[in-house]
């Protein structure tokens, strides 16, 4: 995806990468690309405690987090692709 729109990957601690967002993205569109492990502790990070667990033999996820203010968070989790 990086490599289509013309701009460079940012690795950082999840902490780093949410606090960056907040702070520096506000109103826009962010697209974060994570694992079983990773993906879950984001949405945490942003606000919002609910169960968004992921299970390792699953690749067909997709979470839109809404950030509506400060510890207000809505998600939305889709499917895409084929069933895993």
């Amino acid at each position: 995806m990086a490599d289509a729109l013309g701009l460079s990957p940012v690795e950082k601690t999840l902490a780093e990468d949410t606090e960056h967002i907040l702070l520096n993205h506000a109103g826009k569109t962010v697209l974060v690309v994570g694992h079983t492990n990773t993906v879950p502790g984001v949405i945490q990070l942003l606000g919002d405690n609910g169960d968004h667990g992921i299970d390792d033999d699953e690749f067909d996820n997709m979470f839109v987090a809404t950030v509506l203010g400060e510890g207000k968070v809505r998600v939305t989790r889709l499917k895409y692709g084929d069933r895993t």
